[in-house]
């Protein structure tokens, strides 16, 4: 035999037979109060230059428009002609509640419909994905293990009324959830109070090592639950009593001094049934409030 050929037989035998790293073990799931937390880094550093709360961006054209027009166009013969203008009573709005801060309180302070990623850093890692598209911020979670990873934007706000709107995935179930992270004061600390698939809410707070729950998974008839269901939820933050509201109504309010400074806020989402869950969140705006 060769001795060329029998060098490269022997090298193909070394390395067919060397022995491969063992396997990671499996991040252990939790379901309730996840150990484990993921922090991005803030959409924007302390030197840059933020844009002015109150303005807003010019809408985007539509990508999902249609570009075809009906071949013809129907010709509509009026049966009466009516002999006066009738008198129109303007009927309550349904979405009107009583006590809505977002009602109440006028013009928002600041708000982010997400035409641009100005507000925003989006990311993607082996756990999760948040990225900004056609209009929303998509936050997706890759496993089903309960692993909580969030990014923050960059105004600082102390005492507020802070509100998001955001819809479920078309696959979710159980304590799939995302929400809101807020009062956080360096990117791996703050209270977040979050939304699941079933109709519950929770809120808890993070101090970089573990969780503390404030208000434990709770259903509520407020909210609407399952894939697809859109919710308006929102959180009042006045020195240490924290309000939380699902769709304009009050659902809890709770006095605690964990985390009672200025602070920064973002968005979070988790699975906990479902890999690959997606959140879209289509709106995020807040009130400053004395």
């Amino acid at each position: 035999m060769p001795r060329k050929f029998l060098i490269c037989l022997l090298g193909f035998i070394l390395v067919s037979c060397s022995p491969q790293p063992a396997p990671q073990a499996p991040v252990p799931d939790q379901d309730l109060i996840s150990t484990l937390v993921a922090a991005t880094l803030e959409a924007r550093s302390p030197g840059d230059a933020a844009p002015e709360p109150t303005q807003q961006p010019a809408q985007p054209t539509d990508p999902a428009e249609p570009t075809s027009v009906p071949s013809e166009t129907p010709t509509l013969t009026p049966t009466h002609t009516p002999t006066s203008t009738p008198t129109l009573t303007p009927t309550p709005t349904p979405t009107d509640v009583p006590g809505d801060p977002a009602q109440e309180l006028g013009s928002a302070s600041w708000k982010d419909s997400f035409d641009t990623k100005d507000n925003w850093n989006g990311f993607e890692d082996n756990q999760s994905k948040f990225v900004i598209k056609n209009g929303a911020f998509y936050l997706t979670a890759k496993k089903a293990n309960s692993f909580e990873a969030w990014t923050i934007s960059w105004p600082v706000i102390k005492n507020f009324y802070l509100e998001y709107t955001g819809v479920f995935g078309d696959e979710c179930a159980g304590k799939d959830r995302y929400g809101m992270i807020f009062r956080t004061p360096n990117f791996n600390e703050g209270y977040l109070f979050g939304i699941s698939c079933d109709g519950s809410y929770r809120l808890s707070a993070w101090d970089g090592e573990e969780y503390t729950v404030l208000k434990s998974w709770t259903k509520s008839s407020h909210l609407k639950a399952g894939p697809d269901q859109e919710n308006r939820f929102g959180i009042k933050a006045r020195g240490e009593r924290l309000t939380g509201y699902v769709n304009g109504q009050e659902v809890f309010s709770i006095a605690i001094d964990m985390y009672n400074a200025k602070g920064k806020f973002g968005v979070f989402a988790a699975a906990s049934d479902t890999p690959g869950f997606t959140a879209k969140v289509t709106r995020v705006r807040y009130w400053e409030l004395p």
